[in-house]
């Protein structure tokens, strides 16, 4: 306990070894902080360099690595007992509106497709941004096949408000969206992403 302190004494000598005492007390303590401070620092920087390692820096969805980690983690749980999809969603005329009105304003539009792909789905579903304007959404359980259209058409019914970028500006944001079943259409997440693409 390097708060404690030694007691004064009426010897002399007893009272300067006790200020000795507590100095050393004192730069001990002093020196039991600055560590701790650092662990703490170093803590707060892992997390961060952790949450910069599976998430995507413009939109904060999981990145490429991390969609990896959980579909792959999704497939070795259920091995066959349900089926689970994989969506691959594009957002549309990218290279268009990088070109015309610069990367800021590109970088909006995949903030936004970003924001109303998430407010579309489940909270269970797992949503990624891949790169570029390429997206994908992890569907587990897929309940029934049949709800998948449906879905894709809530999607793209959520990107039809337009996106006011200033008084001056407004764009239409869409996406393309095709997907995958496993086991129907691949055992592993490449598989089930280049399906996805494909479709």
């Amino acid at each position: 306990a390097f708060d404690r302190r030694a007691p004064g004494a009426a010897i002399e000598e007893l009272n300067a070894l006790s200020e000795d005492f507590n100095a050393l007390l004192g730069m001990v303590q002093a020196h039991e902080a600055a560590l701790l401070h650092q662990h703490e620092l170093l803590a707060k920087h892992n997390l961060e360099l952790r949450h910069e390692a599976f998430h995507d820096t413009l939109t904060g969805l999981a990145n490429r690595a991390q969609f990896s980690q959980v579909v792959a983690a999704a497939l070795e749980r259920v091995q066959g007992q349900h089926e689970l999809a994989v969506l691959f969603v594009d957002a549309d005329g990218l290279k268009r509106v990088n070109d015309l009105h610069g990367h800021a304003t590109g970088d909006r539009l995949l903030q936004e497709v970003a924001t109303r792909l998430r407010e579309a789905l489940r909270d269970s579903d797992l949503v990624a941004r891949l790169g570029g304007d390429e997206y994908a959404v992890l569907l587990e359980p897929l309940l029934q096949r049949e709800h998948l259209p449906l879905l894709v058409g809530k999607i793209q019914r959520a990107m039809q408000a337009p996106l006011r970028i200033d008084a001056q500006l407004s764009l239409q944001p869409s996406v393309s969206v095709g997907w995958s079943i496993y086991p129907l259409d691949g055992q592993d997440v490449e598989a089930l992403l280049a399906h996805a693409d494909q479709a």
